[in-house]
Parts: structure tokens; C-alpha cells; sequence
């Protein structure tokens, strides 16, 4: 038996670079195997913008609703008249323009009108549905696993969808979109969200949420720790899909930081210091699935090329240059693309970059050999030595 674990990292409106990547996944398997991705996929997990990906998803919606709800809607998430004050040099810093919820001021449209536009009013203990495997075992399929930071016990909050427990728990009835807005109030751009403790017991017990990736942007080792902690599921039965939202990667040199104020880290710290933990989480992932075989593969890229390429190996002792003007290397003609979380205005640069290396790019898997393969025969490769349920009963 395979279990199947889809994880989906945070990164604002680049969540549409994400369900670009997902709809080729969505197109192979569904090629194959007739089936879509909540039927797949055994456990969908998501922080942040990722969250609410992996909600539409378990509740059976396909790519391309997601896809319009960020080309869209990504003007009511992130107002033009809010991000144009943000960039204002001096008054943009000492003012906090941050955006909307929406919720539970109804008159002011942002974060959550969307997310419950497009998922209802499902609660988390709704997702899934049992199922009745070969062996007799009743299971839930597909798990939703969202996260998000509790900032009263400093901890990260995991909101799954099954629940092996008799007693119910605090937010089990809290509809979908609720915790995906507190999953994805990231720092400086959103306030954060409440969900109410037990809300029978005492009217006043809020629980303060913000992004889910001041912890845990990439989710995939949270979904293995979680998988492991279900019934039947063994180490070597799980395999891994992870996407991201694209890498931001422009440097900062040390004259440039060495010049900062309070105001200016703070306006740099979701870029500077989100992103290096996804690093870590896919080289952690990938050394402890890939031992002996395939079973994580990574979809992601530089969405600029900031640093310029040795032209020799034997100058690996001096810093590679920065590009001063730095570009896609996947679109022709080259140009820059718009990293920003918060730009809905880069919507269709995203989508182009996407399908760019969806078609010129490789996936390199290091271990437990080096191999570099096209992202269509990785994502291809992947959903061949996993098959459905069904299927690797039926081929077993």
C-alpha cells in the first residue's frame, strides 16, 4: 500500500504558480487513472496560501476554479490602493497599510469574503469521506492538514480534518475558510485572525492566529509526522508531492543591509526569512525518502536569476557576480517577473513563467542516485511507481 501525501507551501497570489503546476498533475493522473487529485492524494496538506489550495482540492474542486479564484479575485485579497500606499518610501513604513480580512467586517470585501465565496461553509470535520479498503479497514480520504501560528501559546496550530479521538475537538466545527484566513494573515501584510476556544464553554476564549508559515511555510515533513501517526501507515508506504510557490531569491549585499533601520528589516522579513526553511524541509524530505527510492519529488523554481553563472568551474573561489538586471531564464524573450506575494498584477507573468518549466525545465534528484529528468516525466514518473489505492490493489 502507497500513501500519498500532496503538500503545499505558502506564498500569497504565487499560489497561482503552485495550481499551474498542480494542473499538469491533475492532467497526467487523471489521464491515467480517471481520478482527481482529492482522490488520488491521501493527505492534502497546506500553510498559508497553500491552505486554502488544499481545501479546494478535498473538497473535490479541480484546478482551473482555483486558478480563477487568484486571476480573479487576487485584487479583493490584495486591494491596488492598499499595496500602492505600502510602497510609499517613508509613509508606507511608518504607517501599517495592512490588507483586509473582510471578516467580521462584512462591508470591507478582502482575504476571507473570498475564501468563503469559493469554499462555503464546510467545516474541517466535514472533509473526506470513509472508505472501505481491501482489508476491511474503514478510513477517511483525502486527510486535510492546514497549519497556521497561535500567538497566545506561541505554537503552531495543526487543524486536521480526521479526528481517531472521541471527544471533539475546539475548531471542528469551524468552517473552511475561517482557518484558511487565519493561515494565511501573514505578518506586516495582514492583522491577525481569532478563532474562538471552545466557544460554548466561554464566549471570550480566542485563540490569535497568523500565517502558518512563520513556522512551517513548507508542510511537508508536518504531513509525514502526521501520517506516521495513523493507523496501517508505515515509513516506507509514504511518498511525497511537493510544490512550492516559486523561489525568491534576490540577494542582499552587506552594504545594502548594513544600512537598514527597524522599519526597513521589517519590511524585508517575510522575503529574507519565510523561504529558507522550505529549503531545509525539501532537503530533510528528500534524504530521508530518497534512500533506497524515489518517493519525494520537489516542483519549484527561481522565478529571477539573480546571480550570474561561472563560465569557468575552477573560479568556484570567487563569488558569482550579481545580475543587475535580472530575469526568467525559462521565458523568451527573457524578463523579469514580479516576486512579490502581494501582486496580483503578476498574475499572468506567473502563469507564463509556469508553464515554461513545465515545458524546458528539469527536476534533479540527488539521491539515491543523480538524476536529472524533464518536470513533465518527473511529475509522470511519480504517479506510476504511486498508484491509486485501487490500482496498486488490483496490480498487487
Amino acid at each position: 500500500m502507497t500513501f500519498k501525501i500532496l503538500s503545499l507551501d505558502g506564498g500569497g497570489i504565487r499560489g497561482a504558480l503552485s495550481v499551474r503546476l498542480l494542473q499538469e498533475v491533475e492532467r497526467q493522473i487523471q489521464a491515467k487513472y480517471d481520478q482527481r487529485l482529492d482522490e488520488y492524494f491521501d493527505l492534502i496538506a497546506g500553510t498559508s496560501t497553500g491552505s486554502l489550495i488544499a481545501a479546494g482540492l478535498c473538497l473535490g474542486k479541480n484546478t482551473q476554479v482555483l486558478l480563477e479564484m487568484y486571476r480573479d479575485r487576487g485584487q479583493e485579497i490584495f486591494p491596488k490602493h492598499i499595496r500602492a500606499r505600502r510602497k510609499l518610501p517613508i509613509v508606507g513604513r511608518l504607517i501599517s497599510f495592512l490588507y483586509p480580512h473582510g471578516d467580521p467586517n462584512k462591508g470591507i470585501p478582502g482575504l476571507s469574503t473570498v475564501l468563503q465565496n469559493t469554499l462555503g461553509d464546510v467545516a474541517i470535520a466535514d472533509v473526506g469521506k470513509k472508505i472501505t479498503t481491501s482489508s476491511g479497514d474503514i478510513i477517511e480520504r483525502p486527510i486535510l492538514l492546514v497549519m497556521a501560528y497561535d500567538t497566545l501559546s506561541r505554537n503552531t496550530s495543526f487543524f486536521v480534518s480526521n479526528n481517531s479521538d472521541t471527544q471533539p475537538r475546539w475548531y471542528d466545527q469551524f468552517p473552511l475558510w475561517r482557518i484558511c484566513t487565519a493561515s494565511a494573515s501573514a505578518p506586516t501584510f495582514f492583522p491577525p485572525y481569532d478563532l474562538p476556544f471552545y466557544p460554548d464553554e466561554k464566549e471570550d476564549q480566542v485563540l490569535p492566529h497568523i500565517d502558518g508559515g512563520v513556522s512551517v511555510n513548507n508542510p511537508s515533513l508536518a504531513a509525514v509526522s502526521h501520517a506516521l501517526g495513523l493507523d496501517n501507515v508505515k515509513f516506507e508506504d509514504i511518498s511525497v508531492l511537493s510544490i512550492g510557490t516559486g523561489k525568491a531569491t534576490e540577494p542582499y549585499t552587506y552594504d545594502q543591509i548594513k544600512q537598514w533601520q527597524p522599519l526597513n528589516w521589517i519590511s524585508n522579513l517575510p522575503n529574507m526569512f519565510l523561504h529558507p526553511g522550505d529549503a531545509i524541509t525539501d532537503t530533510i524530505c528528500s534524504q530521508l525518502l530518497n534512500a533506497k527510492e524515489y518517493r519525494h519529488l520537489r516542483l519549484d523554481f527561481e522565478i529571477n536569476h539573480h546571480l550570474v553563472d561561472r563560465e569557468d568551474p575552477s573560479q568556484y573561489k570567487l563569488l558569482r557576480n550579481i545580475d543587475p538586471e535580472p530575469v526568467n531564464q525559462y521565458l523568451m524573450p527573457p524578463k523579469y517577473v514580479s516576486e512579490a506575494i502581494d501582486d496580483p498584477d503578476a498574475y499572468d507573468d506567473l502563469i507564463t513563467a509556469t508553464q515554461a518549466y513545465l515545458e524546458k525545465g528539469y527536476v534533479v534528484l540527488t539521491s539515491p542516485e543523480w538524476v536529472k529528468i524533464p518536470v513533465k516525466e518527473a511529475i509522470a514518473r511519480f504517479i506510476k511507481l504511486y498508484p491509486p489505492r485501487d490500482h496498486a490493489n488490483a496490480e498487487s
